[in-house]
């Protein structure tokens, strides 16, 4: 670990050309002046090897370009921390891309999110977790203009977004035989999403999910997401504790979001209403837990006809407060 001034030791080093790290290699530079004597060196002038963990905190973000990674390396966590530095650098934007390679977790938070164009994965990456949290536009405005489906990642086992990340949802392209095991968004303020709201139906391809999280205003892409129609999940959950949380919803067609096969089925406050919306299998085995806790939050619903909504055969059925009705 190298923090402050002695980054500027990093040109310095000679690793040997077969080096492993091991542990942790982590860069913490608090101010630009930090790295600043590093900035004008070449890209990937600084040689590491196989690299297992990559921590670059605040300003030594931007000397991820001059990095240089084994063209096998596989690493098992990537995640640069800028919650509490500047943004990230020009210099660093005008590097087309930055090798990787396989990396098996990736987290990336506020400024570091606009390095994710430039990260170049390994053709059989396959993740096991994809985690990026933006609360301000500035985050993630320079990756809203890039085309949709520009940014491989490959296989990816759990995929997070949360906030304004969400956006960037369609600009992610995953292998054709990609199997999500965990999809998870969450985002409690409708503006937070206004760039993906205005996407086609059925437009954003996830291919199979096993596990499908949508929580706040993310239930309202639910008709964006396009799943595979073999698909079988083994847990959806939808979590909304407002109306306008799936407004978008409302006028949609009786059986008109394709979810395939559910395992095991959970909604949670204003979800309920749009049990009738959703469209499963028709040979769907599974089991239904409908919590809600105000009259207010089922009125739409209660105005359906008796044996209106089907559900297929359900092995258990758990309704909580007045869900009940």
């Amino acid at each position: 670990r190298l923090e402050r001034y002695a980054i500027n030791l990093l040109p310095k080093l000679k690793l040997h050309e077969d080096n492993v790290l091991e542990e942790e290699f982590s860069l913490d530079a608090e101010l630009g002046e930090h790295v600043s004597s590093i900035l004008g060196t070449g890209n990937g002038t600084i040689w590491l090897g196989k690299v297992k963990k990559l921590r670059l905190e605040r300003h030594a973000i931007n000397l991820l370009s001059k990095l240089k990674l084994h063209e096998d390396n596989v690493m098992e966590e990537f995640w640069p921390v800028t919650w509490f530095g500047g943004p990230v650098s020009e210099k660093l934007h005008a590097k087309d891309s930055i090798w990787l390679g396989k990396v098996k977790n990736m987290k990336l938070e506020q400024h570091a999110i606009n390095i994710l164009p430039l990260l170049k994965l390994h053709e059989d990456s396959e993740m096991e977790e994809l985690k990026l949290d933006a609360d301000a536009e500035k985050y993630i405005c320079s990756i809203l203009r890039a085309k949709d489906n520009s940014i491989w990642l490959g296989k990816v086992r759990k995929l997070k977004l949360n906030n304004r990340a969400i956006n960037l949802l369609p600009k992610l392209r995953l292998h054709e035989d990609s199997e999500i095991e965990e999809f998870y968004l969450c985002v409690w303020q409708r503006e937070h999403i206004s760039e993906i709201l205005v996407k086609k139906d059925s437009s954003i391809w996830l291919g199979k999910v096993k596990s499908l999280t949508l929580k706040g205003h993310a239930v309202n892409l639910l008709p964006k997401l396009k799943l595979h129609e073999d698909n079988v999940m083994e847990w959806l959950y939808l979590d909304v504790w407002g109306r306008e949380c799936v407004s978008g919803i409302f006028g949609a067609e009786y059986s008109s979001i394709w979810l395939g096969k559910v395992k095991s089925l959970k909604l949670y406050g204003y979800a309920i209403n749009l049990l009738p919306k959703l469209k499963l299998h028709e040979d769907n085995v599974m089991d239904v837990c409908l919590s809600v806790w105000g009259r207010e939050y089922v009125s739409e619903i209660l105005v359906k006809k008796d044996n209106s909504i089907w559900l297929g055969k359900v092995k258990s059925l758990t309704l909580k407060g007045h869900a009940v009705n």
